[in-house]
Order: structure tokens, then sequence, then C-alpha cells
């Protein structure tokens, strides 16, 4: 459990880091976006590179270097950058997992309960993958913990995740929608203050729906999981 523990701790720390020195934070967000945009085709290099290295767990600020693909490039070109790098970081965490943490992650299936309920539901009932891939909860610890999976092939892990992946282009919507991160304002068209204040109450009505749907989403999937985990796992009980 320590590697679990770990990447909890340094999310939770992220986390409140940002939240107590935001505007520092969000003031770097901005330098970066200008930094990356100035360098062209290589600043979509740069940036596919930190997304990449954020698949990689414990390393936190995932959601955020996609959001920032959105606020510097655009929607699409924020989006193309953001999905080929998270595709790539996964199946090479998956493959590095398989090989370099496979004894690591034989123990910790052995000692787990409740993880190895979900593996073996995964194994049972493939199309739940999806749903896990679609899911909100933390890619870059997904990415190794489906790799315990000893029935789960490259093939099917591939293809779930590039299904999934097209929910990024809610991360870079959010992304096109800011005006700065340093002020936190929506994009304007050089409207009014009443046009602004208009998108700003707009770009806040969708980031909420979209954060009540993922909540939603999590939870729905995780109590349907935990169901058919428990029946797989009868079902293999009485198999034995």
């Amino acid at each position: 459990y320590i590697p679990i523990m770990i990447w909890l701790g340094i999310s939770l720390g992220s986390t409140a880091l940002v939240i107590t020195f935001h505007e520092h934070v969000f003031s770097l967000l901005d330098q970066l976006s200008s930094t990356l945009r100035r360098w062209g085709f290589k600043g979509r290099l740069a940036l596919g590179a930190l997304i990449f290295l954020t698949t990689f767990p414990p390393l936190p600020l995932y959601s955020t270097l996609v959001i920032l693909g959105g606020f510097s490039f655009g929607l699409w070109e924020g989006f193309v950058v953001g999905y080929v790098s998270a595709l790539t970081g996964a199946i090479v965490v998956f493959l590095l997992s398989r090989t370099l943490l496979r004894n690591w992650m034989e123990r910790l299936l052995a000692k787990s309960g409740g993880l190895k309920k979900v593996i073996r539901a995964i194994e049972k009932q493939p199309r739940l993958l999806f749903l896990i891939r679609l899911a909100p909860y933390p890619y870059n610890l997904m990415n190794t913990l489906l790799a315990s999976s000893s029935t789960l092939t490259l093939k099917s892990y591939t293809l779930c995740t590039a299904l999934a992946l097209p929910k990024l282009l809610v991360h870079c919507a959010l992304g096109t929608s800011i005006k700065s991160f340093a002020t936190y304002q929506p994009r304007g068209g050089g409207g009014t203050a009443k046009d602004d204040d208009g998108t700003a109450s707009t770009a806040e009505k969708v980031k909420e729906i979209f954060g009540f749907v993922g909540v939603a989403l999590c939870i729905g999937i995780f109590l349907y999981l935990f169901s058919v985990a428990r029946r797989a796992v009868d079902e293999l009980d009485d198999g034995d």
C-alpha cells in the first residue's frame, strides 16, 4: 500500500499548494502558456511531453495541463495534443507496470481483497473497462492498477482507453473559456461588461454541470462495479 499512499499524499499536497498559492500558480500557468504559444510547434511538443509525464503515478497536474492545452492552442489543437500524449502515456505505463512492477502488483492483489474483486470483475465482464476509463477516476493511478489483470490484453486496454479519451474535450473546452488564469476571467469577444458577465456565468454553469455529472458518473459506476464484482467473485468461488 505504500506506493498508493505516496500517490495520495502527493495528490493532496499538490492540491493544498495550489489552493494556498493559487495566485502564483495561475500566474505561472499564464506565463507557461505564453511561452508555449511563442514556441509554435515545439511548444505543442513540450506540452505533450508534460502531459505524457503526468500519466505516470504519482505525478500531479494531469487535468490542469490538458486544460492548459485548450487555453493555449484552442479546442481542437489542444485536444489532439492531450489525446495523443495521454494515450501514449497510458500504453507506456501499462507496459512498464506489466514488466518492472509485476511482482509488486501480484503482492498488492494478494493483500487487497477489494482491488482483487475489481480486477476479477473486469476479467469477467471486459465492457466494464470502458466505463472505468470513462469515469473521472485518477487517470495515472488506473494506468498502473489495470495492468495487474493477467487476462487484460494490451489491445483491449488500448482500445477502451482510446474510446474513452474524447472526454478530454471537456477539459479543453473549459480551457478555451478562460481569458486569463491569473484573473480567472472567461474569454470575451471584445463585448461589453454585461456580455463578459454573461459569459462568465455560462462558463461557471457549464463547469458545475460537468462537475456534477462527473461525480454522479463516478459514484454510479462504483456502485455498479461493486455489485458486478461481488457477483463475479461469487461465481468464481462457486467454480473453484
